[in-house]
Parts: C-alpha cells; sequence; structure tokens
C-alpha cells in the first residue's frame, strides 16, 4: 500500500507500467471485500501464478434454477419483442385492403408500424448485447489476450464493434452470431415499411347512381309518318349516322346513353362478362377486293362507239376516267356473287338484312412514289394494280382499288361497359341477329293513299332475343345463341301485302341453337320485338345517304388532262382530306368522305366506318326505345366509386424481423444454457464491477455474484486520480473524503 498527497503534482508521468505491475496495483482489492478477509500470505501470492489446477472450475458455483432467473430480463424483453411483432402485423393486415385510417395529429399506419419497429428492434439489441457481454466472461474461462475483452466490450455496444469482431477475434465464437443480429437488426425498420405500402383503391359512393340506358322493345311512336307509305326516323338519328359516317374516329354516338356517373368511376354488375343488353343495329363485312376486274377500254370507230378503261365487280358496280373518280357504292338486291366468301355468320346477317351495301374505291395504300416504271418513271407503282395486269400506259396504274361488301341488320348486342377516370368504355361481346317474324298484334299495316283505314301492306315485326330466359322452369342463357330462327310456321317476309294476308292462331315460337350445340325452343316471352316499320324508316333513310360517288377536284388552271395526271399536281395533292362526293338524291353528300379516308382506305377502315354508323343507330334506339315489359325508359344500373389512398400489406416482409426474434430466442437460450455450467461464472453481463472486484493481477479467483458485488460497492468510496504511473482508482474502506489530504490507491 503507498499513499500519494491529495491534489499535489507528482512530476512528469512515470513509463506505463507492464502487465505485471498492473496487475498487481489492483492485488490490494481483495482486502476491501467486506465478504472476505484475506490474509497477508495469500495477498503477497496474488500476483502469482494461478492457483487453478482444473481447467473450468471455480470456488463459486450457483444453482442452476438462480442462472435461470438471472435471465428473466431479457427473456422479457424478448416476449415483448414478439408482442410487438405480433401487433405490427395484426394492425396492418387488420387495414389491408381498407381505407387509410385517419388518426389524430397526423398519425398513419406508417408512423404507427415505424414506432412499433423500432421499440422493437431496441429490444432485440437489448438482450443481444447483454448476451454478448455474459459470453466475454466465458470466454476468458480459458487463457485468453486481455484485449478480447475490449473486443467484446465493443461489439456489445454497437454497429462498428460487431461488424470488426469477426476480423479481430479470427476464432469462432457464439458472440458472431450477436454481432450479426445487431447489424441486421437495421434492416427491421425498412422491412416493416415495405410491408405497408399506399395504393389508389376505389369506394363507393352511395351518393350517386350511374345508369345505362338500354332498350327491349321499339314502338312505331320512334318513327313520324311524312307521307302516304312514307315514314322517317327523328332529326337527332339521322344527325348521329351522318356524324359517325363522317368521322368514325370521333364518334360521339355514346353521349346521352349512359348518366349518373358523378365521380367519374363506375362500375356495373356482370355476368358472364356483360353488363347490359339492348336490341340495335349490327353490320357485317366482307373483303371482296378479289371480285375487282380490270376491263381495258375498247377503241371506238364510226360504227361501234369505243369503251373505257373501268375497274369492275359482278354486280355490276365500276370505276371509270381515274384518278379524278375515286369511290363509287351501291345498294345490292342480291349478294349472290359474292357468297362464296361469306361464313355462317355473314349468312345468318344476310338474312335479317335490310341493307346490303357495296363500295368500290382507289387507295393509296400499297402504292410506292418514285419507283422504276416501264411507261411513267417518278410515278406511283401500286402492288395489287400490277398483279392485275393492269396496261402501263392506262391511268389506273397509279393507284390500288379495294372492295367492301356489308349488310346492316337488326340485332340484339350485349355489352361490357364502365367508366374509369371519366372515360366511358363500353365493348361488345356478343351480338346475335334479329329475325323477322310473323306476329297477327305486331305487325304493322301502312297505307298507300291518303286515308289510313285502307292499308295496302304492312311490315312484319323482327325478334331481339332477351340475354336470359326462363323456358320450362329452367334458367337459360342466350347471350351467346348461335342460330336463331322462327318455326316454320311463323316465318315471314319483312313486307307483307295486307289484302290477303293470312293470320296466325298461335304465337310464334323460336328454335335457337345454344353455344354448346343443343336446340331449345323459345316462347315469345324471350323476345325483345323490334318494330318493323321503324327498321324500315331506317333503311330508307340509309338508302339515301349511302349509295354515291366520289371524285377528286379538278386541277387548277395550267394543268391539262391527259398525261398531266402523272404530273407535278397530281403527286404534290394525291393525299386529298376532302374529295366531292353525291348520292343519287342530294349533290352533296360530304359524309361519304369517312369512306375515302383522305386517299388511305383500306378494309378494315370501311368497316370501321360502317360499323361507327351502326353504333350511332344503336345508341339512338337505345334512347327512343322502352322496356317490353313496363313501356318506361329501361336502364340498368350500376356503382359510382371514387378513387382514395388504402393500405396494401405484404405480410412476407415481416418474415425478416420474425426471423431476428427467433434467432435473438436462440442467442438467449444459448447463452442461459451455457450460464447453468457450474463451472462458468455468474451472470455478470454488463457490469464493469467484475473487472474491479476480480483479481486481474493473480487471475485465479474470480469475483463473486452481482449481488454481492453490487452490496460491496455500496459501502467502498472510490475516486479517480492521477498518480505517478498514470490514472488509478484511490480509496477503500474508511477512506476520507475527496480533497481531505491522503488518499488510497486501490
Amino acid at each position: 500500500m503507498h499513499t500519494v498527497p491529495d491534489r499535489v503534482d507528482a512530476g512528469p508521468p512515470a513509463p506505463i507500467a507492464t502487465a505485471v505491475e498492473a496487475g498487481a496495483r489492483f492485488g490490494h482489492l481483495a482486502a476491501s471485500r467486506p465478504w472476505e478477509q484475506v490474509s497477508p500470505a495469500a495477498s503477497a501470492t496474488e500476483s502469482g501464478p494461478s492457483n487453478r489446477t482444473e481447467k473450468g472450475s471455480a470456488p463459486y458455483s450457483g444453482k442452476k434454477s438462480h442462472s435461470l432467473k438471472g435471465w428473466w430480463t431479457e427473456a422479457g424483453i424478448l416476449f415483448l419483442g414478439f408482442g410487438l411483432l405480433a401487433a405490427i402485423i395484426s394492425v396492418l393486415a387488420t387495414y389491408h385492403g381498407k381505407v387509410q385510417p385517419k388518426w389524430k395529429y397526423r398519425i398513419n399506419l406508417n408512423t404507427l408500424a415505424a414506432v412499433m419497429s423500432t421499440v422493437l428492434r431496441a429490444c432485440l439489441i437489448s438482450v443481444v448485447e447483454e448476451v454478448i457481454s455474459q459470453l466475454k466472461w466465458y470466454w476468458h474461462r480459458q487463457p485468453r489476450p486481455l484485449q478480447h475483452l475490449s473486443y467484446f466490450d465493443r461489439a456489445s455496444r454497437g454497429p462498428w464493434g460487431s461488424f470488426l469482431f469477426p476480423i479481430r477475434l479470427r476464432k469462432f465464437s457464439i458472440a458472431q452470431l450477436g454481432c450479426f443480429l445487431t447489424l441486421a437488426s437495421f434492416a427491421i425498420g425498412p422491412f416493416t415499411q415495405q410491408a405497408v405500402r399506399s395504393v389508389p383503391c376505389d369506394r363507393d359512393s352511395p351518393n350517386f347512381r350511374p345508369f345505362f340506358q338500354t332498350a327491349s322493345k321499339i314502338e312505331m311512336g320512334a318513327i313520324t309518318r311524312v307521307g302516304p307509305a312514307t315514314y322517317s326516323i327523328d332529326g337527332p338519328t339521322k344527325g348521329a349516322v351522318i356524324s359517325a359516317l363522317a368521322d368514325p374516329v370521333a364518334n360521339q354516338s355514346l353521349a346521352g346513353i349512359m348518366g349518373g356517373c358523378g365521380t367519374g368511376n363506375c362500375t356495373f354488375p356482370a355476368e358472364n362478362g356483360i353488363t347490359h343488353s339492348t336490341i340495335g343495329m349490327c353490320t357485317k363485312c366482307i373483303d371482296t377486293t378479289r371480285f375487282i376486274e380490270w376491263v381495258p377500254g375498247v377503241m371506238g370507230n364510226e360504227s361501234t362507239p369505243g369503251t373505257e378503261s373501268s375497274m369492275r365487280l359482278p354486280n355490276g358496280l365500276n370505276i371509270t376516267g381515274p384518278p379524278f373518280t375515286c369511290l363509287t357504292s351501291q345498294f345490292d338486291n342480291s349478294l349472290d356473287w359474292m357468297i362464296s366468301l361469306a361464313d355462317d355468320e355473314f349468312h345468318a346477317a344476310g338474312e335479317s338484312g335490310i341493307v346490303k351495301w357495296t363500295s368500290l374505291q382507289s387507295t393509296a395504300v400499297g402504292c410506292d412514289y418514285g419507283t422504276n416504271h416501264s411507261t411513267h418513271p417518278g410515278t406511283w407503282d401500286c402492288d395489287r394494280t400490277k398483279s392485275m395486269n393492269v396496261s402501263g400506259n392506262d391511268e389506273f396504274v397509279t393507284l390500288n382499288y379495294i372492295a367492301t361488301t356489308c349488310v346492316v341488320y337488326p340485332c340484339t348486342r350485349h355489352y361490357h361497359g364502365r367508366v374509369q377516370e371519366g372515360e366511358l368504355t363500353q365493348s361488345l361481346v356478343s351480338e346475335i341477329p334479329a329475325p323477322v317474324f310473323a306476329d297477327d298484334d305486331l305487325i304493322e299495316a301502312v297505307s298507300t293513299g291518303p286515308m289510313y283505314h285502307d292499308p295496302g301492306y304492312g311490315y312484319a315485326p323482327f325478334a331481339g332475343l332477351k340475354r336470359e330466359c326462363s323456358v320450362n322452369g329452367a334458367r337459360l342463357w342466350l347471350a351467346k345463341v348461335k342460330r336463331f330462327a322462327p318455326d316454320s310456321a311463323h316465318q315471314s317476309p319483312r313486307e307483307q301485302e295486307m289484302h290477303g294476308y293470312h293470320f296466325h292462331p298461335t304465337k310464334a315460337t323460336f328454335n335457337a341453337t345454344t353455344e354448346g350445340g343443343s336446340t331449345v325452343n323459345l316462347p315469345m316471352d324471350c323476345i325483345n320485338p323490334i318494330s318493323g316499320l321503324f327498321v324500315e324508316a331506317i333503311r330508307s333513310f340509309l338508302a339515301s345517304i349511302l349509295p354515291g360517288s366520289c371524285a377528286l377536284p379538278t386541277p387548277p388552271s395550267g394543268f391539262p388532262y391527259g398525261d398531266d395526271y402523272y404530273g407535278p399536281w397530281f403527286h404534290e395533292y394525291r393525299d386529298f382530306s376532302y374529295v366531292n362526293c353525291k348520292t343519287d338524291v342530294l349533290a352533296e353528300s360530304w359524309w361519304l368522305n369517312g369512306f375515302y379516308n383522305g386517299g388511305n382506305a383500306t378494309h378494315d377502315t370501311i368497316a370501321g366506318t360502317v360499323g361507327a354508323m351502326a353504333e350511332a343507330m344503336t345508341s339512338r334506339m337505345r334512347l327512343v326505345g322502352v322496356s317490353k315489359d313496363t313501356n318506361q325508359s329501361e336502364k340498368v344500373f350500376g356503382k359510382a366509386s371514387h378513387t382514395t389512398i388504402c393500405t396494401e400489406f405484404d405480410a412476407w416482409w415481416m418474415a425478416m424481423p420474425a426471423a431476428a426474434l427467433a434467432l435473438g430466442t436462440l442467442f438467449l437460450a444459448i447463452a442461459v444454457v451455457q450460464s447453468t455450467y457450474d463451472g462458468n461464472p455468474p451472470l455478470w453481463k454488463s457490469s464493469v464491477l467484475p473487472l474491479v472486484f476480480a483479481n486481474p493481477g493473480e487471475l485465479g479467483e474470480p469475483a463473486g455474484s452481482m449481488k454481492e458485488m453490487e452490496q460491496a460497492a455500496k459501502v467502498i468510496e472510490v475516486e479517480l486520480v492521477k498518480t505517478g504511473n498514470g490514472w488509478e482508482f484511490v480509496g477503500g474502506p474508511g477512506h476520507s473524503q475527496v480533497g481531505s489530504g491522503r488518499a488510497t490507491p486501490v
């Protein structure tokens, strides 16, 4: 024992003591233990070799139950961690797919998950730190460098020490699992945040009631009598048809058939992909270009007139005098000339067809400019015309020619519709031609004279088909019927002479072939009738606007006809966006430009224009039609929704925090098992007292239990002072207060 003056400069610091000297300085602490009196003889030997004779033996041996109780705090903390994990999963799963809750102080699910995951990580880290701290005492049950204590201590205090621990130690230790958990714990927060996402979702808006307008019945009242045996559809229907022909891409036929969707997002109940059905008008078109024939012109003489070269179809439709004549179209009474191309669907459509229309026109599609033409270098070279062996000096070599034949017929149309972000989408699912049939109550007679009571002939109705129907107590789905026709006794022409009309004592029945191939007999209850007179009014209007012809504008002055067709004017201005069109009724029929398509028509563009026209007529029929059952406006209602923010929980991301807690439990279990070994030190964990009370000089007698050391530490006063050999704790039993004069180095 030695003393130094209190607060007295001891001069220059002495050299750092050797390990043996440092150990000797701590040897006197045994005398300071109130629970153990050490004899001077024993003190004299503390700096000597260890008096252990067997590895792993120690004078202190605690009971296993005592060791197990010493870990209850860590076990409770881990239990809390598992509880937090369960709480996070439970809360996030509860709000999965639901609107994010609105709590006070703008706290949201992400904030709650972040807070709980932070506490969860703190629980895991606190346990890992204590276990690593305890393992350092077990590690030194064998001779190890004293520096290893520092490695363990730093590993228990943060991620940097944990990262360097395996590198510094260079030996396997179970504490490395704790280091891994320390580093991995930083991922608990991000993984938890990744498990919950905010996604847009739709929620019902009960204040709105969207609807689609449909029709299951068209009555005679939808048309107007304008003269003897003459009826006309209304002005809005005519305008809708003309608009669809002139600009099929910007067709506004859907306007008015849908309403009530104030949120801009609306859905409708669907069955087999169908949300609503209606009677309407349909079309079927076939590419008949293969029937075009080039007929070379014949020079005339004094006795025989000559003929011009022309492109002709078997139905008599032809184009002469190109390039100015660019389109011609007509109605056909018969389609026998092209029936070889028709499939079953086209045959069925033709049987119900009220319009059979064919178009023959020129197009620049398939033509290249600037090729080495044998007769006209630098002019257009067209593939289809070339394949027809058109004469090189003929006007037809500069263009291709296409033909399309379409039928228009009443039908039943099945749709799938929705509104998303304010845009109405209506997709056609299926359509079924409506055959004409005889029905005494539904035939509509017209008068050819000024008096209504003198009917000359009548128009038979058409049979639209319900989407579903109950037959003999069985529910039948009829949206995809393949063939549909009245029974033989009720088959009828569209127009009938009323004088001598054969009356039918029974109601019509209909034979239908289902999608599966079976045949069923349907009663009138399955039929949605369409007024035959209304259909005739549509046919009459189409006859006035569809058959016609179009020609290019006259060239400007200074460009004569003849070979200058191939000159600069024609090549510069051939892509006309507007051509002069006329029909048999109207000299100015500008809507036919929709078929010309700026000189770049194809079969698909022509069929699309006719389809837009049919869609426009269907929309008008939906507006003027009524319900068969109530004779009132017919609507299909849906649900309006608004877009909000919902929670999406992906539970797989929580596997990482769960795995970390499981490994933490395993890590603690290993430490608990090791603590039950009689040869291991007591549970000192992260306490610094064992370093002070243990005798590092002899390394032979371990300190007591934590409880004993803490009781002793309560009555020992120490002071950290600078001595000649460095810094030391000084003090001991009976030591005076700091600054009283002399101090006993500890």
